[in-house]
């Protein structure tokens, strides 16, 4: 299985998992937030994990934190190409996972899932995006070589996706991770103090 991955410069926009006050206006935080409570079984040892993980409008520039409200949320936008990174809940192992969206989706589409993608962060590739959709795995010490599986399109407004994956790490363990994934925007009052 080949690896897709993300090279520098080449997503348009990046995310650190910080929030805060608007430095050209009022405290109010914004952000898009994932969370995908997954049933996981990691060589033998069933588990539920609940991962999430958010961008603030703080973290990008505007534009860019537009069109991923507008591609994930709204459903406006091009889906094409819209990356995210779901890195908290990962039990007692540190961990992330990433995915790369691919293309356009549909409701009712079922994706499969051949390609891991050693990429993260949160942005949209700068289009045509080609690449097929692709998803990778860290936990602990497991890292993810290969993938199989299928996201199913639930809704594209805001986007949520159904998953069923297994991974393998090339040394004899393997992962599989399902569950739902699903996004939100939220927008509150904070305290600029």
């Amino acid at each position: 299985m080949k690896s897709i991955g993300v090279r520098a410069g080449v997503l348009l926009a990046a995310a650190l998992p910080v929030a805060g006050c608007n430095p050209f206006g009022g405290c109010e935080s914004d952000r898009i937030e994932v969370s995908s409570p997954v049933n996981v079984q990691l060589d033998n040892v069933a588990e539920t994990w609940d991962l999430t993980g958010r961008v603030h409008d703080t973290n990008i520039d505007p534009p860019h934190y537009a069109a991923l409200v507008e591609a994930l949320i709204d459903g406006t936008r091009s889906t094409a190409g819209a990356v995210w990174t779901l890195d908290q809940g990962f039990g007692s192992a540190a961990g992330w996972l990433a995915v790369n969206l691919g293309g356009d989706v549909t409701e009712g589409q079922v994706l499969s899932i051949t390609e891991v993608f050693t990429g993260g962060g949160w942005g949209l590739w700068p289009p045509p995006s080609t690449l097929p959709a692709s998803v990778g795995v860290h936990a602990g010490a497991f890292e993810a070589t290969t993938v199989s599986g299928t996201m199913a399109v639930l809704t594209v407004a805001p986007l949520s996706l159904r998953v069923d994956l297994v991974f393998d790490d090339g040394q004899g363990s393997t992962l599989s991770i399902q569950g739902d994934m699903t996004f939100q925007r939220v927008r509150e009052s904070i305290s600029c103090d």
